[in-house]
């Protein structure tokens, strides 16, 4: 992919959603930028579909964040499309749920967005186009038992 192909980014490549977002995107001609902590899986992807490219990548940790985000505008160009699919799941009720895991779940679904969108949005308003999407929130509408350590994650 050249530069002159629009850039998407999707965080939380795995094998379902992330994957299949990944392959949609490469078919309708995005480079597009794969996120996720499993470089491993990232390039056997990568190999499989044309236009996707692998930047294995912690979401919660800024400086790699940083890092990669600067990687894809040198190699890809600058993003119109955020696609965070990245979650962090713990299923129980409040009193189950250990804090830890709660609070990591919310540096991936909530914070993680929150640095992607600080660092993306800016150039897509001066573009005048670009679009932010986030897959799972329907846990943050409909929060049902045992969602304790998803759904308030989601909300936020």
């Amino acid at each position: 992919m050249s530069q002159t192909s629009p850039v998407a980014v999707v965080t939380g490549v795995g094998p379902g959603t992330g994957a299949a977002i990944a392959r949609r995107f490469a078919r309708g001609g995005y480079a597009v930028a794969m996120l996720a902590r499993n470089g491993e899986r990232l390039m056997q992807l990568k190999d499989e579909t044309l236009g996707t490219h692998a930047y294995p990548c912690d979401v919660t940790d800024e400086a790699q964040l940083d890092a990669t985000l600067a990687a894809i505008r040198s190699e890809l160009g600058a993003p119109t499309v955020l696609i965070h699919n990245a979650v962090g799941g713990a299923f129980g009720n409040f009193m189950e749920i250990d804090p830890q895991v709660l609070n990591r779940n919310f540096q991936v679904n909530t914070m993680a967005l929150l640095y992607l969108a600080r660092r993306l949005a800016p150039a897509m308003i001066e573009a005048g186009e670009g679009v932010i999407i986030t897959t799972g929130n329907t846990s943050a509408f409909r929060g049902k038992a045992n969602f304790a350590g998803f759904a308030p994650t989601k909300a936020a």
